[in-house]
């Protein structure tokens, strides 16, 4: 009991203090960093997901595209508001997932990845070959921003930079909640012996496919949520915003954060998006410390970062210190204890004299 309540409480302290945010960092320029930090991280915790099961998904593209086009057609095409839209476009992209992944999930390995970065170019393709329903390669441009909501007399408004970073925060924190109770459930399990070896979960009564589709379904669905934002963020929906490139971020993001917390790819997309901006004047350089990232992690890390700050590794350095304490705290005593009877012997001394 003691350990869940500690649970509870440390992701009550998470939630504060991500969601406060803009109580203490107003600059519009930091605020827009937040947001983007925020939809990159939801995309790769859905892409962790799916490393659970040994899959490498450069697809994660192809779904905030997808929620972006469908918040698009429903805010600016039928006149919705973004409240009705961005669970509409959730459970559009998980249908999606659906219907792809029954049938590209029976591939394995390399032939996935490849097949995954074929659908980011047949889906960007396909969005500017049917101008009627997408608007073409022009997109969706002047799509307004969330709608105010009134509670208890009180309005608000989601239109500042503030505002909208308190959805975006909203939606991270949920697909972190649902990720963190995925961690801690038999599906985790599943997914780990899948990974481990396919051939023996099968044998034991796993069916592969209802749970492969079921992790990708499930990463989907909070991917097509933040795509469903980013439309009404930026007020535009285009096939080149979630193109083939950020899929490659967002699939590294998740790869080097690791498999073993939730949090892993959140702290290394936030780092991520901030080296990005940091080198936006030279574009190639990213994608140079993109590679050299992976080479480094593939070699010295190869579970991820959370891998070398694992529970175990913590608990070890934990009780180093603590032993490191209780000695310098024995050295104290016996320099105390020494010097006490260096004095005691002087006094003597003195007093025979």
């Amino acid at each position: 009991m003691p350990e869940r309540v500690l649970s509870w409480g440390r992701a009550g302290l998470i939630g504060a203090a991500i969601l406060t945010i803009p109580l203490w960092l107003r600059d519009p320029y930091y605020l827009n960093l937040a947001i983007t930090i925020t939809m990159y991280s939801i995309a790769a915790l859905g892409a962790r997901l799916l490393l659970l099961l040994g899959l490498w998904s450069f697809g994660q593209g192809v779904f905030l595209t997808i929620g972006a086009y469908i918040s698009a057609i429903l805010v600016v095409d039928l006149g919705l508001s973004f409240w009705a839209a961005l669970p509409v476009a959730a459970f559009g992209g998980a249908v999606a997932a659906a219907a792809v992944g029954y049938p590209a999930l029976r591939l394995r390995g390399v032939y996935f990845a490849i097949f995954t970065i074929v659908l980011v170019l047949a889906v960007t393709e396909g969005i500017i070959l049917s101008p009627g329903l997408t608007h073409g390669a022009s997109g969706f441009v002047g799509i307004p921003p969330p709608n105010p909501i009134t509670i208890g007399g009180m309005e608000l408004s989601f239109g500042s930079e503030g505002g909208l970073y308190t959805i975006a925060a909203a939606l991270l924190l949920l697909t972190i909640g649902v990720m963190y109770r995925i961690d801690r459930s038999r599906l985790a399990k599943v997914l780990a012996a899948i990974r481990q070896g396919e051939v023996l979960a099968e044998s034991v009564g796993i069916n592969l496919t209802r749970y492969r589709v079921g992790a990708f379904v499930i990463a989907a669905f909070f991917t097509t949520a933040a795509g469903a934002f980013s439309a009404q963020y930026y007020g535009v929906a285009h096939p080149d915003i979630w193109s083939l490139w950020p899929s490659i971020f967002i699939i590294t993001y998740a790869i080097i954060g690791g498999v073993g917390s939730v949090f892993g790819p959140v702290i290394v997309a936030t780092a991520g998006v901030l080296v990005v901006e940091i080198l936006r004047a030279t574009a190639g350089l990213q994608g140079i410390l993109l590679g050299v990232a992976l080479i480094i992690v593939g070699f010295v890390m190869p579970g991820g970062v959370t891998s070398v700050v694992s529970r175990e590794t913590v608990g070890r350095i934990v009780v180093r210190v603590s032993e490191g304490r209780s000695l310098g705290r024995d050295a104290r005593l016996r320099r105390l204890t020494h010097q006490a009877s260096n004095d005691s012997i002087e006094r003597r001394k003195r007093n025979r004299d």
